[in-house]
């Protein structure tokens, strides 16, 4: 009897971690509340790498390096907002130069969103620190900043002081590339990326907009040297990516 009722509660138990693994993911693109939504002004952060916490990933520490590639995450970001007279942003360049006398309050919404990660990995052995279920059911970097980040107090502190500072902005375009790999196998030199970009409303740190993208681009057979990431970049940033973004107006 003992190991029928045992059997049985082990099976309702992989069912309900299978419910939760199965949970449904936030929807990308314009979040529900913000249909109509225009910014006045929204600022642009320096660009942020940050290894998904919702599944295995790698970033390639050596490449973001010497490839330069916040600059070139950056620049692709900015092209896309060309002839965009109703999207004003406060580029990274300008944050940095703005706030290079108190560089922590620019700093302090990355170290929110690395810091809640960080604590999700140690709270597998800490009662204490238990995820909510939606936010342990995460799928991708989205879910993880609408159901982990979002309404926490720290979150909500940092855009606050950042807010205060620059010019009464509204908004701010948060790029955060997620995942960044070279490869080189059977003599194909090829690059990866995962970006997940989150428009986020300063007033009460809730997600307006958000998409995230996944590509790799390989060089031709008789090349012996990887991609330039501007080309990767430029293709994950294409029209389609800014579809619904508040105040964009998409070019056919």
């Amino acid at each position: 009897m003992a190991s029928r009722f045992f059997g049985v509660l082990n099976l309702l138990s992989l069912l309900f971690v299978a419910c939760v693994a199965t949970g449904p993911s936030v929807s990308q693109g314009l979040q529900p509340g913000y249909s109509g939504a225009q910014f006045a002004r929204f600022l642009f952060p320096p660009v942020l790498f940050h290894v998904n916490p919702s599944h295995k990933a790698f970033i390639d520490k050596a490449a973001v390096e010497s490839d330069r590639v916040a600059e070139t995450v950056e620049k692709a970001v900015k092209n896309a907002f060309v002839g965009q007279p109703a999207v004003l942003g406060l580029s990274p360049t300008a944050m940095k130069a703005h706030f290079a006398k108190a560089p922590l309050i620019l700093s302090k919404p990355a170290a929110v969103l690395l810091e809640t990660s960080e604590r999700l990995g140690k709270s597998l052995g800490d009662t204490r620190e238990l995820p909510s279920q939606e936010c342990s059911s995460r799928k991708n970097y989205v879910d993880f900043f609408v159901e982990c980040v979002s309404a926490s107090g720290a979150w909500r502190d940092s855009l606050v002081q950042l807010s205060s500072q620059a010019f009464n902005a509204d908004a701010a375009l948060f790029v955060v590339v997620t995942d960044l790999n070279k490869s080189l196998r059977a003599g194909v030199y090829s690059i990866s990326a995962s970006v997940a970009v989150l428009l986020v409303d300063l007033n009460n740190g809730r997600l307006v907009w958000a998409h995230e993208v996944s590509d790799v681009l390989g060089a031709p057979a008789s090349k012996t040297s990887f991609p330039d990431w501007s080309l990767l970049f430029s293709k994950m940033f294409g029209e389609a990516f800014w579809i619904d973004f508040p105040g964009r107006t998409l070019h056919k």
